[in-house]
């Protein structure tokens, strides 16, 4: 009785100290897909998605819950920081901005701001993939989003406001 009391003991302790592991060889399909899709950020929630990363939304007339005109504005070439036409933000409806730009490949740094960089947008945890949708927050100074683009192609930029233009959600997907 007293050995498998021990034995008992350090199975458990073992398993305390030492966790489970599992086999890759042996692990369902099933398992790494719900490990990887746990590791990347859900949209928030009621964001439509499909909406956010279309490149062909049209502009509407009606004037938008921000009044003054964005920008996706940072360290990409020829625009180095400045707010530029070809960067600037479209209503296309319902609180959602896009512009869609040509992109070269690299690693930059961007807000989505104003002209005079009142008020500024960053996303949430300050990076921001291609494919993906984040949390929108408020920006400021040194609250830049971090993306890389890999390939040359257009991008659809979009970011979604609420009635009360209060940041929502952000996005960066290539056009198809």
């Amino acid at each position: 009785m007293t050995s498998i009391k021990s034995a008992l003991s350090m199975a458990v302790m073992s398993a305390l100290m030492f966790g489970c592991a599992s086999d890759p060889a042996t692990s369902s399909a099933n398992e790494t897909a719900t490990a990887t899709t746990a590791a990347v950020a859900a949209a928030p929630a009621g964001v439509d998605t499909a909406m956010m990363a279309a490149c062909d939304n049209p502009t509407v007339s009606e004037a938008g819950p921000v009044r003054k005109k964005l920008y996706v504005v940072g360290t990409f070439p020829g625009a180095s920081w400045k707010h530029i036409d070809a960067r600037a933000f479209e209503h296309k409806g319902d609180g959602l901005y896009q512009a869609v730009v040509e992109e070269q490949p690299g690693k930059y740094s961007m807000q989505y701001a104003a002209a005079d960089w009142k008020p500024q947008f960053t996303a949430d945890g300050r990076v921001l993939n291609v494919g993906e949708t984040k949390v929108l927050k408020w920006g400021g100074y040194g609250k830049d989003t971090k993306s890389t683009i890999e390939a040359t192609g257009k991008y659809v930029w979009s970011v979604k406001f609420d009635e009360k233009a209060n940041p929502i959600a952000v996005s960066l997907n290539q056009c198809q």
